[in-house]
């Protein structure tokens, strides 16, 4: 039999993938600051993030390199993961119910208001929260080598 999870456990894990798709969102916006030398950075605040994804894209096919290369493809899966993000985001607990013969399977899930077909049960959640934790830090990494390598001059100290 499977084990009953509270909400408390389900906060938890919906917890840990807000905050770490919150650190991935800051990481978009950060990159738009600080990798074009010209000031993109308060318009493209206030993109949506699939916006905001493929302009970043965008200005780093503008040139050619090897960590320029990394931090696009981390990018990518990022946006694997915005339907996902929005199923979490915009959707909250359920009930689903289900009957075989005389018995009734209640399964609690968090499950889209606009396609029930669409559904995360308490093993997809946490399986997700940890995704998104490990693609956070990727990102961030990623980011980090595009900008002290051509941003240098962000680190310059008087």
């Amino acid at each position: 039999m499977k084990e009953a999870h509270s909400l408390e456990d389900w906060e938890i894990q919906v917890g840990r993938f807000v905050l770490a798709f919150g650190d991935i969102e800051h990481t978009i916006t950060l990159c738009l600051r600080t990798i074009p030398r010209d000031e993109i950075g308060e318009a493209s605040a206030k993109l949506p993030l699939q916006a905001r994804l493929e302009l970043l894209d965008e200005l780093l096919a503008k040139s050619e390199g090897d960590l320029r290369s990394k931090l696009s493809s981390t990018i990518k899966r990022v946006r694997k993961f915005v339907a996902r993000r929005n199923l979490v985001a915009h959707n909250g607990l359920q009930f689903q119910v289900y009957k075989s013969g005389d018995s009734l399977r209640i399964i609690p899930a968090i499950v889209s208001s606009r396609d029930s077909s669409k559904l995360l049960a308490f093993p997809g959640l946490v399986e997700l929260a940890d995704d998104t934790k490990n693609l956070s830090v990727d990102l961030t990494e990623a980011a980090m080598d595009v900008v002290r390598d051509e941003r240098s001059d962000l680190f310059e100290v008087d």
